[in-house]
């Protein structure tokens, strides 16, 4: 498992009718204009003390550099990062989009966001229950009669904070254990909707230590169920309410192959080795890149650093109300079974070192990462999509780290 998401994270029919160095792009400028502002845990108080300025200096932008270049030399391929604090912003990308060519990674290049998409099919739903279209405590069965019974009764509202106890479609019979494995699923083409129907057919998870039990298939329902209410596929809805009205250039959906359209960042995973085991070789990268999973609301969705952020804006400037971070989506919260995030609906909140509280998502495909966060206000954010997978890889992930802190905590 992931130190955020499970790794076995990501229509349907049946039940649902160490890579060369390259130069280094760095943008350091002013934006042109500031952001405005059931069960489980409430929303805790907002963070006592004020974070110091963190843009005000070269010396700022140098220690951002030094941090991005470190998860690089962690074993990366690429990094791109966007930071904003406040009117400011700061971009860079280090590394190779693509270990073959060595194209030299660009801060405009794209990548898949995976699970951050859950963030925006989550704003989605809510809006939707806002117009009066779809009821968030309603049982699933009043969107679709042919689940099973014990699925049947389920509300919509558990999909979204994965509280359902539906079980993954994506897991280790499907994903494989090792590197190996993993690629070789990449390849194939796999009947997902038999893999979901599949899920639905299992036990439902029984674990009384942990009520949020993560699993993809709940935004694959999610998704049909929004489709319903709607009456357009999810990916037109997030075309005609975000990308459009936006202006989004560098966002989208993969082609039906899996690939990206645009000028992107290839990722990759470790090889397995004899000795270290799976996912262990300092040597040999092994590309994930095109993949037929992850294709709708579970972490369908492609972007450029830049443009997360404008997405992340949007549901801050929407949901933004009633004493919580971001609203009704952050109201209740339900800790993970590992205690490294709580959960709202479509929103992680993760409480760093320093005892603040960050509020987005993380976003893990079968290769790479994005981090898409912002603090309690949406004053400072922090966008970071990374080429490699950290599993079994404790100095990237303590690179990653490094630069978060210094964007949250400093």
């Amino acid at each position: 498992m992931r130190r955020f998401e499970h790794r076995t994270s990501r229509r349907r029919a049946g039940f649902i009718p160490a890579a060369a160095f390259g130069c280094a792009v760095v943008i350091f400028a002013a934006a042109s204009s500031a952001t405005a502002a059931g069960t489980g845990t409430p929303t805790a108080a907002p963070d006592a003390s004020p974070i110091p300025k963190l843009l005000q200096s070269q010396a700022s932008a140098a220690r951002l550099r030094a941090a991005l270049d470190q998860i690089v030399a962690a074993g990366a391929p690429a990094a791109v990062a966007y930071v904003r604090d406040g009117s400011r912003r700061w971009t860079a990308a280090a590394g190779v989009a693509d270990i073959q060519s060595k194209r030299t990674a660009r801060v405009t290049d794209v990548w898949r966001v995976a699970s951050v998409t859950k963030l925006i099919a989550a704003h989605l739903a809510l809006a939707l229950a806002d117009e009066g279209r779809l009821d968030l405590d309603a049982p699933l069965s009043a969107y679709n009669g042919h689940l099973p019974q014990k699925l049947g009764r389920i509300r919509v509202r558990a999909l979204l904070n994965h509280t359902s106890r539906i079980a993954e479609y994506l897991d280790h019979r499907v994903l494989g254990v090792t590197a190996r494995g993993m690629a070789a699923s990449a390849r194939r083409r796999p009947d997902i909707d038999a893999l979901v129907n599949r899920a639905l057919m299992r036990p439902l998870v029984d674990d009384p230590m942990a009520e949020h039990q993560y699993a993809n298939t709940n935004y694959v329902l999610l998704e049909h169920i929004i489709q319903q209410a709607a009456g357009v596929s999810f990916e037109a809805l997030v075309r005609g309410r975000l990308i459009e009205p936006l202006d989004l250039k560098r966002v989208g959906f993969t082609s039906a192959d899996g690939s990206i359209p645009l000028l992107h960042l290839n990722s990759y995973i470790r090889d397995d080795t004899r000795v270290g085991g799976p996912f262990s070789s300092r040597n040999k990268l092994l590309d994930v890149t095109t993949h037929p999973f992850f294709r709708g609301a579970d972490g369908g969705l492609y972007a450029s650093a830049a443009e997360i952020a404008r997405l992340l804006d949007r549901v801050f400037q929407r949901h933004a109300r009633d004493g919580a971070p971001l609203g009704r989506l952050t109201r209740t919260l339900h800790s993970d079974h590992d205690g490294f995030y709580r959960y709202g609906l479509g929103v992680m909140a993760v409480e760093l070192t320093c005892k603040r509280t960050i509020y987005g998502h993380e976003g893990q495909d079968l290769g790479g990462s994005t981090l898409a966060f912002a603090n309690r206000d949406n004053s400072r954010q922090l966008v970071l999509g990374i080429t490699l997978s950290t599993d079994n890889n404790e100095p990237l992930s303590r690179a990653i780290e490094r630069l978060r802190s210094i964007v949250f905590c400093s």
